[in-house]
């Protein structure tokens, strides 16, 4: 089939500002961007992938107390990945595959195919 890269992708967005007031997404939600092209391309896309989390916890690293920053983020982290999910599943239909990057938190239902579970994962 001939396929056609379309990248939406914002350097350095957090689940967050993916959801409202990007970093660079026009119109001020990547989101919304993403969910809106899907539902426009329905039935014509054939895989979605996102990478997004890493960026919600980075700067615990340099935390005074890192464990503590990283659990509470995470626990924010991960509503906010289960509502992108939910919308750009319902988006782009239940059965377009969406490979996410190796996400924080985020336990795997099933690996893609051809890669390694730590690597990357299918959310369905």
């Amino acid at each position: 089939p001939r396929l056609q890269l379309v990248n939406l992708a914002c350097s350095g967005e957090t689940t967050q500002t993916m959801m409202a007031h990007s970093l660079c997404a026009p119109g001020g939600s990547q989101l919304r961007n993403a969910v809106s092209f899907l539902r426009t391309h329905r039935g014509a896309t054939a895989l979605v992938t996102i990478d997004i989390g890493g960026n919600d916890v980075v700067n615990c690293v340099s935390a005074a107390n890192s464990t503590t920053c990283f659990t509470k983020n995470l626990a924010v982290m991960k509503g906010q990945l289960t509502y992108i999910l939910d919308a750009l599943r319902q988006a782009a239909g239940p059965s377009v595959p969406i490979v996410t990057g190796s996400v924080p938190g985020r336990r795997a239902r099933k690996p893609a195919p051809g890669c390694r579970p730590s690597a990357c994962w299918t959310q369905r």
